[in-house]
């Protein structure tokens, strides 16, 4: 997990996208945001926390195979969580 501080105009940059294309759970705080780089389908778990600040919780790589179906991989290691995040921004959560 990590956490990551933004300035307000970066934060008012994806919390639109994220309430609006981010999917979530009930009674959860976390959104999931599904995001494709290099032909890699990523579902990236990432929270608000509190105003310009926001978790990035977790990861996934969904694979999907015809003899297999969908896998699931987690990815919680820092280094790629944050790069997935600055992707996200770079993107502005599309």
């Amino acid at each position: 997990m990590i956490l990551r501080q933004l300035n307000e105009y970066d934060f008012e940059k994806i919390q639109t996208p994220l309430t609006c294309k981010g999917q979530q759970n009930p009674l959860d705080d976390d959104f999931h945001i599904t995001m494709t780089v290099n032909n890699w389908e990523y579902i990236l778990e990432v929270q608000p926390i509190t105003k310009c600040r926001i978790a990035v919780m977790q990861a996934l790589i969904i694979t999907r195979e015809k003899d297999d179906g969908i896998s699931h991989i987690l990815i919680t290691d820092n280094k790629i969580l944050l790069a997935l995040f600055e992707l996200l921004l770079f993107q502005g959560a599309a």
